[in-house]
């Protein structure tokens, strides 16, 4: 399943994560760095979240 097939309105929890980072809210990395061993962690845009990561750091 992809963001295309979630129902209008859907927000995703890569979605949730990136508004965050931009929000400049806190992130516990550490936390984040656990939940990207979890199964269900696969269908998380690591690599948006990642790159919203530096960006925020600059």
């Amino acid at each position: 399943m992809t963001a295309h097939d979630l129902p209008e309105g859907t927000v995703t929890v890569t979605e949730v994560f990136l508004r965050r980072i931009a929000a400049g809210g806190a992130i516990d990395w550490t936390e984040m760095d656990v939940l990207r061993e979890r199964p269900g962690a696969r269908w998380i845009d690591w690599e948006a979240i990642d790159t919203a990561r530096a960006d925020a750091e600059r």
